[in-house]
C-alpha cells in the first residue's frame, strides 16, 4: 500500500470589503429614493409586457392606499382605481404606448383602496423597447396632485367671488367717469 505524501496546500483569500461598501451605498440610495418619493408624493411603477406583471414603489402603494403585502395590481385591478370615464380615457393611451412605443402624460381622478376620491394624479409613462424596437416594458411615475387641484379650485372660487362683487363697483365707477 502506498502512502500519500503531503506536498502543500492552496488557500485563496477573497476581499469582499469593496462589495460590502457598494451594497451599503446601494441600500442608502434606495432609502433616500423612498424618502424623496414620499416627500414629493411621487412614486414609480413599471409594467412588464412579457409577463403581464406590474411593480410599484412604496409611494404608489401609499397614493392608492393599497396594502403593500397585496402586491402590485394587475391591469384589470388597477382600472378599478379609476372612475369609469377615466379608465375609458386611459385604456387607449396605454394601448398606444404598448403598440407604438409612444410615451404619455395624463392627469386623472382616482379612487383609493378605501374608495376615497382624489381629484388628481399625474401619470407619466415611457415605453422601453428591445433591440428590435418591440415594447418590452412601460415604466413611469405617478404623482398625487390632489392638494394642487384643490388649491386651484379654491383659488377659482375666491376669484369668482371677488369679481362677482366687483362688477357693481366697476359699473358704478364707469358710470361716474362717463357721466352716465
Amino acid at each position: 500500500m502506498r502512502q500519500a505524501k503531503f506536498i502543500g496546500s492552496l488557500a485563496q483569500r477573497l476581499d469582499i470589503s469593496e462589495r460590502k461598501r457598494a451594497e451599503k451605498a446601494l441600500r442608502e440610495m434606495q432609502a433616500m429614493l423612498a424618502d424623496t418619493e414620499e416627500i414629493a408624493r411621487i412614486g414609480s411603477w413599471q409594467y412588464d409586457v412579457t409577463t403581464g406583471k406590474s411593480a410599484w414603489s412604496a409611494e404608489v402603494f401609499r397614493i392608492y392606499e393599497r396594502n403593500f403585502s397585496a402586491g402590485a395590481p394587475s391591469i384589470e385591478e388597477f382600472l378599478q382605481y379609476l372612475p369609469p370615464e377615466e379608465a375609458e380615457r386611459l385604456i387607449p393611451i396605454f394601448e398606444r404606448a404598448l403598440r407604438e412605443g409612444v410615451g404619455y402624460e395624463c392627469v386623472m381622478r382616482i379612487r383609493t383602496e378605501s374608495r376615497q376620491r382624489k381629484n388628481g394624479s399625474k401619470s407619466i409613462g415611457k415605453p422601453l423597447k428591445d433591440h428590435q424596437g418591440k415594447v418590452i416594458k412601460v415604466y413611469g411615475s405617478v404623482m398625487d396632485i390632489t392638494a394642487q387641484k384643490e388649491a386651484e379650485a379654491e383659488k377659482g372660487k375666491v376669484l369668482r367671488t371677488a369679481f362677482a362683487g366687483a362688477e357693481d363697483g366697476i359699473a358704478g365707477c364707469f358710470s361716474k367717469w362717463c357721466g352716465a
